[in-house]
């Protein structure tokens, strides 16, 4: 992938203080911290190599989904993740709580190329995701169903394929081929440290979804 050279910064994230595991950080929006040149070795598990579907749609009777259409609610029944997605306040620092967010850099899911959420390692966000990730390189989490909604009111869905540990620079995500969503949480208590990066990969064409589905009630809230 070219052209997200200016995107050079990893997010931010923070772990729960109340959960069972080390505290950790939880993704958060670009926070200034530069991760370029080369990375120290990470951890990756992938699925058997499959031709990756299109998200993107060449033509079909009915509804058609919007190409600017932004993510507006993320599910991996599996983990038992339900968040809304929310895009990113002017010159955010720290992520917010209890949504998800995502970068505009990258892209949308109506558009060919990856798109990119990312939310805090907490209780009710994308905790069960960086827990997964520490048994046998995440595995379990390979073949599981990621349901991405946007505001066109259509749904997309998509299978994991890759689990990505110890990431260090955006070389994991900018080296992607193809249709491609990422999800990202942080792996320590410190902005600076390294991330879990989750690619999911389309499994189908859009299909419509209902406004209550789509569009559920964001209530993002400041973290500390």
């Amino acid at each position: 992938m070219t052209g997200i050279a200016a995107v050079t910064v990893l997010a931010a994230c923070s772990l729960s203080s109340g959960s069972s595991t080390p505290r950790h950080s939880s993704p958060a929006a670009p926070d200034g911290t530069a991760l370029v040149g080369t990375a120290p070795p990470t951890s990756t598990t992938t699925a058997p190599s499959e031709k990756p579907a299109s998200s993107v749609v060449v033509g079909s009777a009915g509804p058609t989904p919007r190409l600017d259409a932004e993510p507006t609610r993320v599910i991996v029944a599996g983990l038992r993740i339900d968040l809304p997605v929310v895009r990113p306040l002017p010159n955010e620092t720290f992520p917010l709580c209890d949504v998800a967010e995502f970068l505009p850099a990258y892209g949308l899911p109506g558009l060919p190329g990856v798109t990119y959420l990312y939310g805090h390692a907490r209780s009710g966000m994308f905790l069960p995701m960086l827990q997964a990730s520490r048994t046998k390189g995440g595995a379990a989490m390979l073949g599981m169903e990621v349901r991405l909604y946007t505001s066109d009111l259509f749904r997309r869905t998509y299978k994991i394929t890759e689990v990505h540990r110890k990431v260090a620079s955006l070389d994991v995500v900018n080296d992607l081929e193809g249709d491609a969503l990422v999800l990202q949480t942080s792996e320590t208590s410190h902005s600076s440290g390294t991330k879990l990066v989750v690619v999911a990969r389309p499994t189908g064409q859009p299909t419509p979804a209902s406004e209550n589905d789509a569009r559920p009630a964001p209530r993002p809230r400041r973290c500390s």
